[in-house]
């Protein structure tokens, strides 16, 4: 009876360290996750911003190349 308790008592410890050992994992997963989550939300935030003003200098473009040919046309020349 005493073995048989020893046992469980043993299996009881071993199950415990496991158990204590899965959850110090799986914080430092969660960790590393949230980690991770926080670097992609700021380079997608930059890439945002990238695409923002990229698109503003497109704008930009588009506009000088539209005020060219109003003045070609206009003064019936070629601005290149």
């Amino acid at each position: 009876m005493d073995e048989l308790k020893e046992q469980l008592e043993s299996q009881r410890q071993a199950d415990e360290k496991g158990r204590d050992a899965l959850q110090q994992q799986h914080s430092q997963l969660s960790q590393e996750l949230h980690d991770r989550i926080e670097e992609l939300a700021t380079e997608n935030m930059k890439l945002g911003e990238s695409e923002y003003f990229f698109g503003l200098i497109q704008f930009g473009f588009s506009s000088y190349r539209s005020m060219l040919k109003v003045l070609e046309r206009g003064y019936d020349i070629t601005l290149s």
